[in-house]
């Protein structure tokens, strides 16, 4: 009877053990649920965007992801339309679907917002992060300093000096003009050989746009001017041909304002 009974009691444990070994197995093949963080501007009128969830691989089986919008500064019904028990479906095979949100539009003046995706559960995927932020970037201006130039009184600074490194180049803009020893323009449109400068922008550069104030600040403005075809004008300012560096640290401090259409930037170009 001791024999029987031990061997009984290993059928069993060795039952156990298969049955822990397939669940395991099945458990390591499923895709996992991908999705980054996304900003979106805040338009006038309501609008309608569009999130991406992705599979890490593709799965035999359907998928189904659970979702649903969760408040942040962003309120819901104000500033987005809420969502609860939702639904995205990934067809067997498929490892990317979209998510349809409706934002809010408005007119006045507010801080950037944001809310969240919440996907508490998964049919036939894991999900490792739950909750995707999604940002809405204000879009309208604050029109008491219209017609102004405001310098603002506070923003990042950088150190003066690093560690095993040597000053050997600067421009901080407190001359009466724009130093033509380490800068020059380029105009116009880019016609012929490069009409929109290749990433089809509407404005035309000028020397007239960029000019220093105050002795210590640079300012290239946008104005909506017709100019040569184009709707705009606005300025580029090159080192090309001025400076040339190979190697080490270039620190920039700068002011740049946001909105839809608009493209401020500071290229570095080797």
């Amino acid at each position: 009877m001791i024999q029987s009974f031990f061997l009984f009691s290993l059928s069993f444990l060795m039952l156990q053990l298969f049955c822990c070994s397939d669940a395991t197995t099945t458990i390591a093949e499923l895709p996992l649920l991908t999705f980054e963080d996304t900003l979106f501007i805040e338009s006038n009128v309501d609008q309608e965007v569009q999130v991406r969830l992705s599979l890490s691989a593709p799965s035999l089986e359907t998928v189904v992801i659970d979702y649903e919008t969760l408040a942040g500064t962003a309120l819901p019904d104000k500033d987005y339309i809420a969502l609860q028990n939702k639904r995205a479906t990934f067809e067997a095979g498929k490892t990317e679907v979209f998510i349809t949100l409706e934002l809010s539009g408005d007119q006045g003046v507010e801080s950037d917002e944001e809310f969240y995706l919440y996907f508490p559960f998964a049919d036939n995927a894991i999900i490792e992060e739950d909750t995707m932020k999604i940002s809405i970037l204000n879009d309208d201006v604050d029109n008491s300093t219209a017609g102004r130039l405001v310098i603002p009184e506070t923003g990042y600074e950088t150190p003066l000096t690093y560690e095993g490194m040597s000053l050997i180049w600067q421009d901080e803009f407190d001359q009466s003009a724009i130093n033509t020893d380490n800068w020059a323009f380029q105009n116009g449109d880019g016609c012929p050989s490069l009409c929109g400068w290749g990433n089809a922008e509407l404005q035309y550069y000028t020397e007239d746009n960029a000019y220093l104030v105050e002795n210590d600040y640079l300012v290239i403005e946008a104005i909506k001017e017709q100019r040569s075809g184009s709707g705009y004008t606005s300025a580029k300012l090159i080192s090309q041909g001025k400076q040339q560096f190979k190697y080490g640290r270039i620190d920039i401090r700068a002011n740049l304002p946001y909105g839809q259409g608009l493209w401020p930037a500071l290229w570095m170009l080797g």
